[in-house]
């Protein structure tokens, strides 16, 4: 009789984790437009995710743009691309570094593992650090 009831509990809260699991799946799927399900077909873009979380934040930071009576289109247009660009600009920036920092510690250790000096790794990194700089 007990081990009835554990299997019950047992399905129950598996039934309930499973139930919960999927609404928070599909929430975020339908809030976000991106499919966040594990089966998903292309799991290592990022850019769709990113674009739709950019899109939902300047959205709801020029509501106020549509709420205050100002029903100008060319407006809120101009303060929703503004922001996405600024949210882009910044993103890119730092993915910018990222990617200097990286292929710098991937010509250091290379030119290490090869012996030779890693010199050339200095002016690459000289030479992308500067492109940084004017992105600036």
């Amino acid at each position: 009789m007990m081990e009835k009831i554990r299997y019950q509990r047992t399905g129950i809260a598996a039934c309930l984790f499973l139930f919960g699991w999927l609404s928070a799946v599909g929430y975020l799927s339908w809030q976000y437009e991106f499919d966040f399900s594990p089966w998903q077909k292309d799991e290592a873009s990022v850019l769709p995710l990113t674009q739709a979380i950019f899109k939902h934040q300047c959205t709801s930071e020029n509501q106020t743009l549509t709420r205050d009576g100002d029903k100008d289109f060319e407006t809120y247009s101009a303060a929703w691309f503004g922001c996405l660009s600024d949210r882009s600009d910044a993103l890119m920036r730092r993915l910018s570094l990222s990617v200097t920092g990286y292929s710098d510690l991937s010509c250091r250790m290379k030119a290490e593992g090869e012996g030779r000096p890693d010199d050339a790794c200095k002016k690459a990194l000289d030479e992308r650090m500067l492109m940084h700089h004017v992105l600036k």
